[in-house]
């Protein structure tokens, strides 16, 4: 894996293909159905010149006997040369899918975005809640942004974009840093604040929402996607309804459940 990525890395004819690739997969080879119905032949004439001349007629159906195996047998390889091939790109496209995670990670850590929201938001984190038993002082949520490149490996989106929110819990309010950051460059980002008085928050959920897919497919056989099922993050407050970018761990689902029993009890108290 390169030290950086970059738009390759959403390419399968780029990226992929020069790092994990195989080239095109051997095409499949049509059964030679001339040659055996001609082997057949042969090799029933050589039984029946065989009556006749021996010598003669025992070649004729060794002719005929080879004419029907040598098409059989390179078709049985060419089966096998496809199924080596295939197991072979998903070995790789495993391979390739956790370096991607893993370089993400890395990426978007590196970007120290904690620090960076609650400068953004112009909050202390000295101001925060403190609460070490279900450490929901803050947290994020990340999900992918369908505004560039991205690549699906069994029925796993990968994108360029990320979206990662951070949520931090005041005494009175809830503070909110979403940025948008693409992994090629990942200095420019695409900043939001919100805050909302825990009194004026409807409800915390978690849903199924399509969202139609704007960038560009890298890997073939997922031009057709237009849209995608994805878990989304909402808040309701008055006259608006808030979702956020959101792929379930455990982690966030712990801290999200946390919330929801924190909010509620800042607004019964």
């Amino acid at each position: 894996m390169k030290e950086k990525i970059t738009k390759e890395e959403f390419s399968f004819h780029g990226y992929f293909s020069s790092h994990y690739g195989l080239g095109p997969q051997p095409e499949m080879m049509p059964a030679n159905v001339k040659a055996i119905v001609l082997g057949v032949i042969l090799f029933i004439a050589g039984i029946v010149v065989t009556a006749l001349v021996n010598a003669a007629g025992l070649v004729l159906s060794l002719i005929g006997i080879v004419a029907v195996v040598v098409p059989v047998l390179k078709k049985a390889a060419n089966t096998n040369l496809r199924r080596e091939w295939a197991e072979e790109r998903a070995r790789r496209e495993t391979e390739w899918s956790i370096e991607f995670d893993k370089k993400k990670g890395e990426i978007i850590a590196e970007q120290k975005l904690e620090e960076r929201g609650l400068q953004y938001l112009g909050i202390d984190k000295e101001n925060l809640i403190k609460d070490d038993k279900d450490n929901v002082s803050s947290f994020y949520i990340s999900g992918n942004n369908f505004d560039g490149g991205w690549r699906k490996i069994d029925t796993v989106y990968r994108t360029e974009y990320q979206e990662i929110t951070w949520l931090y819990f005041g005494v009175d309010q809830l503070y909110i840093y979403k940025v948008k950051l693409s992994l090629i460059a990942p200095s420019k980002k695409k900043e939001e604040s919100l805050e909302f008085f825990y009194k004026d928050i409807v409800s915390v959920s978690v849903a199924q929402e399509t969202i139609d897919i704007k960038g560009e497919a890298a890997d073939g056989g997922a031009e057709n996607d237009k849209q995608v099922e994805s878990e989304r993050f909402r808040l309701v407050v008055p006259g608006d309804k808030l979702n956020f970018a959101y792929i379930p761990n455990d982690y966030t689902t712990a801290r999200i459940n946390a919330m929801k029993s924190m909010i509620r009890e800042k607004k019964n108290s």
